[in-house]
């Protein structure tokens, strides 16, 4: 190795930290300088086996190191929360999906990221020709440079597993930084919690069950008091008649359906699931049944319920095809089942999820347990247009255009409301004696809407129905947790009979 080569890799180390300055949250204490440098080393040593070019591989640990860094701090505008070892699963999904990932990285990070790689790439292929750094053979410098890159690999997992982490992403990154939290979490993240063994009671009969996760549904009145109220008037009316109702503590905000829609169908809280907590539907695909975290659906499954999820989009969406029939359910209803002309806006509108449900409902000839998860309501929001007039018809007094998101998200929320009138008419008429949980699983992703009002409270809304005992009994508003969900559904089955 020359002096210029030996220079040009203490200033790539150099720059390689304080590029770190930029990531949110930011530091709290020293980090994990040493960590951090042996994952740029490795990452170094990785792409100069590969090429045999120097200045190269240096460029390309910057890069990835950039590429991380612009989308944990998008995650971390978007939802809070720092980038995690278990997000690295989702890279593909956001090459299948993109509309659910890029467009929230914005434009001005993807342009500098791709002028990096586009940088480094054009370097390579044009001003630098292989070198040799280990050995005058070229595959056994290829092969001695790959080989020191795994031992690095094994070291800095040995290193990284001694670490003590809170699993509150914020906080290790803070305290760590964030290539050395990702590699303490992914070095650790096979450490399966310990559950206590979860278990639903016999049902005294068997009424159909249907739960809705609403997406990103929550009351937006707290947002803005120019709200009309009239946004969720059958909300409103449905609570009043509902045997529990009222706030709902999720453990998300902005996105991460699956955390919410795991704790549903399990009864455990998400805290509780160790690392199983960031991505818990991939986590424990063929753990289900070993790890004790129970499911309800299987529960019911085995009292001659015929349990089905109805989702408007690709059942290899989280690896859902994967855990479903884990967790006890006979039949995934994806997109493939509706058309084109069940749009609303970019995605299968709520009501004609709607419409799947109560066609389930009225051909089947054994108690079902349907889950619904609904998509018009997903972002990014800021994709969609929506003109003046219909904009100020959601406010009762004049708003800015920096309020069009939430207008947008508005037009959809008023969907979600005639979807739950929809059903639950059908359901008064049709099947009094149906249960129904209605909730949201997180906050939408509106960060300039919650920065302009100093929102910050994570919780959506829930309510538990039946018609049979609909306004008996009106229940008062409730603040509980999304895993409580299926025990109020069967003490509402209990009520209804009593």
């Amino acid at each position: 190795m020359t002096l210029t080569q030996l220079c040009f890799l203490a200033l790539t180390a150099l720059f390689s930290v304080n590029l770190e300055r930029f990531r949110k949250p930011g530091y709290e204490g020293l980090g994990a300088p040493a960590l951090h440098l042996l994952i740029i080393a490795t990452l170094f040593l990785t792409a100069y086996g590969l090429t045999r070019r120097f200045y190269f591989a240096l460029l390309a640990a910057l890069c990835a190191q950039l590429v991380v860094l612009i989308v944990n701090n998008a995650k971390y505008r978007f939802l809070r929360e720092a980038l995690v070892f278990a997000d690295l699963a989702l890279y593909s999904q956001a090459i299948r999906f993109p509309r659910l990932y890029l467009p929230f990285i914005g434009v001005v990070p993807a342009v500098l990221g791709s002028v990096a790689i586009g940088a480094s790439i054009s370097t390579a292929t044009l001003y630098e020709a292989p070198s040799s750094l280990f050995a005058a053979s070229a595959w056994l410098d290829s092969l001695s440079a790959l080989a020191l890159a795994a031992l690095l690999i094994a070291l800095i997992a040995r290193l990284a597993a001694r670490h003590s982490v809170t699993l509150d992403a914020n906080r290790d990154t803070a305290r760590y930084g964030l290539l050395p939290t990702l590699a303490i979490y992914g070095s650790q993240a096979r450490e399966a919690p310990e559950l206590e063994p979860q278990s639903f009671p016999a049902l005294e009969t068997r009424p159909n069950l249907i739960a809705v996760q609403s997406e990103s549904f929550f009351d937006a009145r707290r947002l803005d008091d120019r709200i009309r109220p009239e946004v969720l008037q059958h909300f409103d009316r449905i609570c009043g008649q509902s045997q529990a109702h009222g706030k709902l503590q999720v453990p998300a905000w902005g996105a991460y359906t699956m955390r919410s829609e795991f704790a549903f169908l399990t009864g455990q809280a998400n805290s509780g699931l160790g690392f199983g907590r960031f991505d818990p539907l991939r986590y424990f695909q063929r753990r289900v049944a070993s790890s004790g975290v129970g499911s309800f659906a299987a529960s019911l499954k085995q009292q001659g319920y015929r349990c089905i999820c109805i989702h408007p989009y690709p059942v290899e969406f989280f690896a859902r095809h994967r855990i479903y029939p884990e967790l006890g359910f006979d039949e995934f209803i994806d997109i493939r089942s509706f058309s084109g002309n069940d749009r609303f806006g970019p995605y299968t509108s709520d009501s004609a999820v709607c419409e799947r449900i109560i066609n389930e409902l009225s051909q089947s000839t054994q108690p079902l347990f349907i889950f619904a998860i609904t998509m018009e309501n997903h972002g990014p929001l800021h994709l969609e247009s929506i003109e003046p007039a219909e904009r100020n018809a959601f406010f009762d007094a004049p708003t800015p255009d920096a309020d069009n998101n939430l207008a947008i998200y508005l037009r959809h929320l008023k969907n979600a409301d005639c979807m739950l009138d929809r059903l639950t008419r059908h359901l008064a008429e049709q099947d009094p004696t149906a249960i129904l949980a209605w909730y949201g699983d997180h906050v939408p992703g509106m960060p300039d809407i919650y920065q302009s009002r100093n929102y910050a409270d994570a919780c959506t809304d829930y309510l538990v129905w039946s018609a049979a005992s609909a306004g008996l009994t009106p229940s008062k508003p409730n603040e509980t947790s999304v895993e409580t969900l299926p025990g109020l559904m069967l003490d509402a089955t209990f009520a209804s009979t009593s």
